[in-house]
């Protein structure tokens, strides 16, 4: 993951971050520009702050992007409008990313400074819901979502703190539940055939000393996605689990965004020779997009798994033989036949209630 970046008016702001005061000082009343600890926002203020901010930073970046259109085309590189056009739709894509990682670090500013509370949730929910509507509005209908969220620090799982705990899981499982919630009933709704790609690991599958939190989250990712398989399947939405092992990106870096209030941790911080040793295990990996490029076959062929990775077979194949070698024999297990009789009358009866729902 990259390192956090603000931007403000359209300028680039490396780490540290700006202030909360520095953000909102033009934009808040008189009597709310005091110490950082004293500003208070209401849900109207910061609703009308968003809109204002990214609203002129995209009309910045699409001129800005026009421009390269306009100067494309006089040097030949672009004859046709519909490349143009093609230009253009990745300068829309690419302002509403802006705009997403606008909010997104507005969002993560005012936490740190105590001004969202459990109590305030509805208010990043609203927010959230901005998003996607805003989207809609730029490129149509969401039919392909890419639900990727990831985070990582290792160490002995007696060592973790609970701020350990609450960082991985709010990024890893809940960021994946946050575009399921946002993005899923809009599908439905809309019915023009989806697919949703969740973004797992192969410590979904195989844990690893050290890993703890981590596979806690990848194995949660990954059921998550194999029962929406199943719940979303019947109405058209299909569903892809991305099961990478080494992929060349700059994960190795993740604790560079790791927000102040969850600080406290028992393992390592930003320490350049971990960094150093995690990026040497995952430099050979596979290059972003040619990652994603499998995976674009694998939503085209409705794969529900996608784990490109040979040296997993014969761990994968070991851990299912560990779990088999312990499941006793039918003619042992007198009890079988009761519970599968259960189980195949409850089916039959969610088949049913299914179908008169659906008529």
């Amino acid at each position: 993951m990259s390192k956090p970046q603000v931007i403000i008016n359209g300028d680039v702001k490396p780490n540290p971050p700006i202030t909360t005061q520095q953000v909102f000082k033009k934009k808040l009343p008189k009597e709310a520009r005091m110490a950082e600890k004293n500003i208070t926002v209401s849900q109207e203020e910061l609703d009308e702050l968003i809109k204002q901010r990214v609203d002129a930073m995209t009309a910045e970046k699409e001129k800005e992007y026009e421009y390269r259109v306009i100067k494309a085309r006089e040097e030949g590189k672009i004859e046709k409008e519909k490349e143009a056009e093609a230009l253009r739709a990745e300068v829309r894509k690419l302002a509403m990313e802006k705009r997403s990682e606008q909010i997104n670090n507005w969002i993560a500013k005012l936490t740190e400074a105590g001004k969202l509370s459990p109590a305030e949730a509805s208010r990043v929910r609203a927010i959230r819901e901005w998003i996607p509507d805003e989207a809609e509005k730029v490129m149509g209908p969401v039919q392909l979502l890419c639900n990727t969220a990831g985070v990582s620090q290792f160490g002995p799982v007696q060592q973790a703190t609970y701020d350990d705990w609450d960082w991985q899981m709010s990024v890893n499982l809940g960021g994946v539940i946050n575009g399921i919630q946002t993005f899923v009933p809009r599908m439905l709704e809309h019915g023009l055939g989806s697919h949703i790609v969740i973004t797992a690991s192969m410590a979904g599958f195989l844990p690893l000393p050290g890993c703890a939190i981590y596979c806690t989250t990848k194995f949660a990712v990954r059921g998550l996605a194999e029962c929406l398989q199943l719940d979303l399947a019947p109405q058209g939405v299909g569903v892809s689990v991305l099961c990478p092992g080494a992929v060349n990106t700059n994960i190795h870096e993740a604790v560079l965004t790791r927000p102040k209030h969850l600080s406290n941790t028992g393992y390592y911080g930003a320490d350049p020779a971990v960094m150093k040793s995690l990026k040497e295990v995952i430099a050979p990996g596979y290059d972003p997009v040619e990652l994603g490029e499998i995976v674009v076959r694998a939503v085209q062929d409705n794969q529900l798994y996608v784990i490109p990775y040979a040296e997993f077979s014969a761990p994968l194949q070991q851990r299912l033989n560990m779990a088999l070698a312990v499941i006793p024999d039918p003619k042992d297990d007198p009890g079988m036949a009761g519970r599968e009789a259960a189980m195949t009358r409850r089916r039959a009866e969610r088949a049913a209630e299914s179908q008169k729902k659906a008529n």
